[in-house]
């Protein structure tokens, strides 16, 4: 298992307990446990989109490392390329 599967599968038994303790909190109506609850849930949120951003800027720059060895391999065959 990779380090991102791991951080993965963390972050989403992460979600499921954050979730559980805001439905206990809703159920008990304790207003700390769900702001607590609440809170976990937003820094959470704020995790996953740090990992897409990341995954994101990774298939960038994959996507443009592919481009360019297309285009080597396009010159080399002299086969014409756009741009």
């Amino acid at each position: 298992m990779t380090s991102r599967e791991t951080d993965t599968l963390t972050l989403e038994a992460d979600i499921e307990a954050a979730i559980s303790d805001e439905l206990e909190a809703i159920n008990t109506g304790s207003a700390d446990v769900l702001d607590r609850a609440g809170n976990a849930i937003l820094e959470l949120v704020t995790r996953a989109a740090g990992t897409v951003q990341a995954d994101l800027q990774e298939a960038r720059e994959a996507a443009e490392r592919l481009s360019l060895q297309l285009k080597r391999v396009a010159i080399s065959f002299e086969l014409p390329t756009t741009r």
